[in-house]
């Protein structure tokens, strides 16, 4: 008996390479994992992304020895710098976190600031910094408050992740738990750098 011609065509239609594609996409471990944990981390929900990215200004600001300091020192990889103030207290709950991630971060080469716009004397922040144990950040000092009110920052704390060319890739107002996993993966993927959280807090 003859068995009847089963006709396939050449080539699949395009909505059905596309829908083969989402599946793989949807399937993978990655997708599922790493791509869903950013996008749904506190970081993400919370950013307000800059588009254009504009650089940072070329405003001086200072450490414990008085000595000056521009943004552009620390431009390579990217960093964070988290505006703040000994007597606020948000920035005193998140500060732990944003050490701990300071020295997550530090094998890789990308800085967190920590630029306190306290019109006290340098060594009030310094004391405040050493009885607390935050010897992961690097502190400064915006003195008059200009860099702070050239960057428009509207709130504290607010943190803001900067790109290797020293351009706002977007601001947090407010805290938010930074050495979390979810969130140190979050950061990286912004800065383009391969995660690796084996010195992660678990």
């Amino acid at each position: 008996m003859k068995r009847p011609h089963r006709h396939f065509p050449e080539r699949f239609p395009s909505w059905a390479v596309v829908l083969a594609f989402a599946i793989v996409a949807i399937s993978s471990p990655l997708a599922r994992g790493d791509d869903a944990a950013t996008a749904n981390s506190e970081i993400s929900r919370k950013i307000d992304l800059k588009s254009p990215r504009d650089a940072l200004p070329d405003i001086a600001f200072f450490d414990a020895d008085a000595r000056e300091h521009t943004f552009k020192e620390f431009q390579g990889k990217g960093f964070l710098l988290n505006i703040w103030a000994t007597w606020c207290i948000p920035c005193q709950r998140e500060m732990p976190t944003l050490n701990n991630l300071s020295a997550i971060l530090r094998d890789k080469g990308i800085p967190v600031l920590a630029l306190s716009v306290d019109r006290a004397p340098f060594s009030k922040i310094s004391r405040f910094i050493d009885k607390r144990g935050f010897t992961n950040l690097k502190v400064f000092q915006d003195v008059r408050g200009a860099v702070a009110r050239k960057l428009d920052i509207q709130g504290l704390p607010t943190t803001i992740i900067v790109d290797a060319q020293g351009r706002e890739i977007g601001r947090i107002v407010g805290i938010a738990e930074w050495d979390s996993p979810e969130n140190i993966k979050t950061i990286l993927k912004f800065l383009d750098t391969p995660p690796d959280l084996t010195s992660a807090r678990r």
